[in-house]
């Protein structure tokens, strides 16, 4: 990661529920106007030089990536709202399922055994992180390619595992306490309102 990305996760003060956040980079807006397969990237793909010749291969990109901080109230106080040591090793982790070398075809058009094994490390990770305890929510997200400012167009799942269930999330979970309380309603009614007004 350029810059020495930080990865936070914030306690609400009002819920008392955690949200995560994430800054890796400079953003650069520019990068989402290119097409998902864009000649505009570098010819030496880093996923195909990290991949397999076969099958999938886990690129871990930051284990221990998230830092709890608590409340303004705990970080202003100092440690009382941080993670021991100990903690992070268990905290989550930001890793990348990647495709075999030179596999930049969407997922739709690869042979099927290739899906299954995405399914299978996809399941084993769960299952690992289950075993471990620390894991409160993982997701796997099909990279978009260049299309969502990736820098690369390789076929790849980045998985995000959290020690906190993602605020907007526990909202969904929890009743939709902090959405219905700031706009009223039905939180999958907005969230299907935000989806449509911004296309």
């Amino acid at each position: 990661m350029s810059g020495g990305g930080m990865w936070e996760l914030r306690r609400d003060e009002i819920t008392g529920w955690w949200s995560a956040t994430v800054v890796d980079r400079e953003f650069d807006s520019e990068r989402f106007h290119e097409a998902r397969l864009s000649g505009a990237r570098a010819a030496a793909c880093a996923n195909c030089e990290k991949g397999e010749v076969s099958g999938i291969a886990r690129r871990m990109l930051r284990q221990g990536a998230f830092h709890s901080v608590g409340t303004r109230t705990d970080a202003a106080a100092g440690d009382a709202g941080f993670m021991t040591l100990s903690d992070v090793d268990r905290a989550g982790s930001w890793s990348t399922l990647i495709a075999p070398r030179g596999e930049h075809r969407e997922l739709d058009e690869v042979p099927t055994v290739l899906v299954v094994e995405f399914l299978t490390a996809i399941r084993d990770q769960i299952r690992a992180a289950r075993e471990h305890g620390a894991t409160a929510y993982i997701q796997f997200v099909r990279n978009a390619a260049a299309q969502a400012g990736a820098m690369t167009d390789h076929l790849c799942f980045e998985s995000y595992d959290l020690p906190q269930v993602p605020h907007r999330l526990a909202e969904e979970i929890g009743g939709s306490a902090r959405l219905s309380i700031r706009s009223g309603g039905c939180a999958y009614c907005n969230m299907v309102q935000d989806e449509v007004a911004s296309g």
